[in-house]
């Protein structure tokens, strides 16, 4: 499993790159990109994040630099599997 903050601070191909060939990835968290084309150059197997469902409510704990459990609150979790 890897937080989506590696692709913020730019680790997440270094990091990818360092596993072996049947191992199985996830990236997880609300920062996720919930598109298997952002990841379809990468040995991704799983998307694990959030969806806002009320974009206004969503956007005002961002700017309030609230965490993951505010965020929950105005979005649904979601999977995608990419396999």
């Amino acid at each position: 499993m890897l937080t989506s903050t590696s692709i913020l601070n730019q680790s997440t191909e270094e990091i990818l790159a360092n596993i072996g060939e049947k191992v199985k990835t996830v990236m997880l968290g609300p920062s996720t990109p919930m598109t298997a084309k952002a990841f379809e150059h990468l040995p991704v197997h799983m998307l694990a994040g959030t969806v806002p469902i009320d974009k206004e409510k969503t956007l005002k704990a961002v700017r309030h630099g609230m965490g993951t459990p505010v965020l929950h609150k105005f979005s649904r979790k979601s999977f995608l599997s990419l396999i």
